[in-house]
């Protein structure tokens, strides 16, 4: 099997908690630069324009989540509300959830620029939002297959999540398919692999890649890079891992 080397790069920033999640998702890597929350203001650094924004009209003790497509649409999850952002953090739009029947947004994901999915943790629901159109698109009920969902990420026009059960897949034909059986602390997807941590080892199909019982996150892919961070500040220096091709 041929490997694949790529450096490891793990932020360094002290970040603090977000109330009322089970994974404290303070960063993503979004392609060509991070989001992230620092202090009490959302920032978005581009690695190689060496530019940055920032979006400081928030309260960050209300936020569930972030994310963020290509950099270009940036969301904040709140407990309330959903505040999309362009790529420099101007405001675009703000979504009343409770408006629209949605009572505990804990989860948020970018399906293109025009559609948001969120997970309402009390209905144990999955709700497609119209971003342009500030309306429920479609409703997905999660009771005969999962419940508390830990994060998700929008990529490949599927919706992975993951819960107790494990990681699932949802496709555009509301499709269910099962990734990985079992409980993890995160996951990113690279290429059509699912790449998950279980107490601080990263691994990558039956194999582990990467052993750290600090590592708490995994952010995504930068540049070749895995983005991954710890609980508060604990820090990391650079280092390489194997990626199985």
């Amino acid at each position: 099997m041929k490997k694949i080397i790529f450096p490891l790069f793990l932020l360094m920033m002290t970040l603090p908690a977000i109330a009322q999640r089970w994974h404290a998702q303070m960063c993503q890597a979004c392609g060509r630069g991070i989001l992230s929350i620092k202090g009490q203001s959302l920032w978005l650094n581009y690695t190689q324009t060496k530019t940055s924004f920032n979006y400081d009209d928030l309260i960050v003790s209300s936020v569930q989540d972030i994310y963020s497509f290509n950099c270009m649409v940036n969301t904040v999850l709140t407990d309330q509300t959903l505040i999309v952002l362009d790529n420099k953090l101007t405001k675009i739009k703000s979504l009343n959830l409770v408006n629209l029947g949605i009572i505990r947004p804990t989860q948020v994901a970018l399906e293109g620029s025009q559609y948001a999915w969120i997970y309402d943790s009390y209905q144990n629901k999955l709700m497609k939002i119209s971003i342009g159109l500030g309306i429920i698109d479609q409703t997905i009920d999660l009771n005969c297959i999962c419940d508390s969902i830990r994060e998700m990420i929008y990529q490949d026009n599927r919706l992975f999540f993951a819960c107790k059960k494990g990681i699932f897949s949802l496709d555009n034909m509301l499709n269910f398919d099962l990734k990985h059986r079992g409980g993890v602390e995160d996951f990113i997807i690279y290429q059509d692999r699912v790449i998950f941590l279980i107490d601080g080892a990263i691994i990558d199909g039956q194999d582990t890649i990467a052993r750290d019982k600090h590592i708490k996150h995994l952010y995504g892919l930068l540049e070749g890079k895995i983005i991954v961070g710890g609980d508060k500040s604990n820090c990391f220096s650079e280092r390489t891992i194997n990626l199985l091709k």
